[in-house]
């Protein structure tokens, strides 16, 4: 029973590789908007907006990967800056989803409602760099 009872308390991440995948799937969310820009293809207007759908997807995915994938030697110390990255990257989110409105005000541009895509990528940028910071200040 205590052996399952172990299994059930560890937290479930990607294996280390998902490092690599997801600098794939970022590499290619930036690299293939690029070429097509650059080799001036025509998209329909009514594409654009899938397709820029799929950009963040694929841009949201890689970073889940690179977030989530367990590092080569993992234990409790860093299970424990995880947490506190986690709590770090909470708190700046909701403290920029309160102050952005307000700064958009104070620069006189117009106000827009925040979509979920653009809090995603914010929250995962901030927990990388947030983990990152704390890994290697310990």
């Amino acid at each position: 029973m205590k052996q399952s009872q172990a299994i059930n308390n560890t937290a479930a991440f990607f294996p280390n590789y998902f490092k690599k995948i997801g600098l794939g799937f970022i590499f290619l969310a930036v690299v293939i908007p690029l070429c097509a820009k650059f080799l001036a293809f025509e998209i329909v207007e009514e594409q654009k907006d899938f397709y820029k759908i799929i950009f963040f997807n694929v841009l949201i995915l890689g970073l889940f990967f690179i977030a989530w994938s367990k590092d080569k030697f993992e234990d409790e110390m860093t299970m424990q800056i995880r947490m506190k990255a986690i709590g770090f990257t909470f708190m700046t989110s909701v403290f920029y989803i309160i102050f952005r409105p307000l700064v958009d005000l104070i620069l006189k541009e117009p106000v827009t409602q925040m979509s979920a895509h653009e809090l995603m990528m914010f929250m995962l940028f901030m927990y990388i760099i947030f983990y990152k910071l704390q890994k290697r200040s310990a």
